[in-house]
């Protein structure tokens, strides 16, 4: 609320809906929307989730292979379309035109290891990818 001068840690606020799990939860990636900041997904080793509530409740999203346990390294909300999610899975790119309800594979390969998904706020059909060689 005041652009980042102060912090609070929430760590144990973040991770209380998340005690049922077995596995120690970890952290992989935060998405804030662009217009509602209170809308949020977080991605963890446990799967991908959704709060709209700045995270009091997390709701899990249902993502394609997920009895395979797909390794997610980042995930993208569309700033211009709050339905359309991507996510990158075991160097696949995942698209949802209606907020995780069903998925499809977007045709994208890449070598490299993926790190972070981006999408472009002016321009939303512009998606960055930051990757490492390995």
């Amino acid at each position: 609320t005041d652009r980042g001068l102060t912090w609070e840690n929430v760590t144990e606020t973040i991770q209380k809906p998340f005690d049922a799990y077995t596995n120690p939860l970890r952290f992989a990636d935060l998405t804030i929307h662009y217009t509602d900041p209170s809308d949020q997904l977080l991605l963890t080793n446990q799967g991908l989730f959704h709060t709209n509530d700045s995270g009091d409740n997390w709701q899990r999203i249902a993502v394609l292979d997920e009895q395979q346990h797909p390794f997610i390294t980042s995930v993208a909300w569309d700033p211009q379309n709050q339905q359309r999610l991507y996510y990158f899975a075991n160097q696949v790119l995942h698209r949802s035109l209606n907020f995780g309800a069903s998925w499809e594979t977007v045709p994208f390969t890449t070598d490299n290891r993926q790190n972070h998904l981006i999408i472009d706020p002016s321009n939303s059909q512009r998606l960055y990818l930051g990757t490492e060689r390995e």
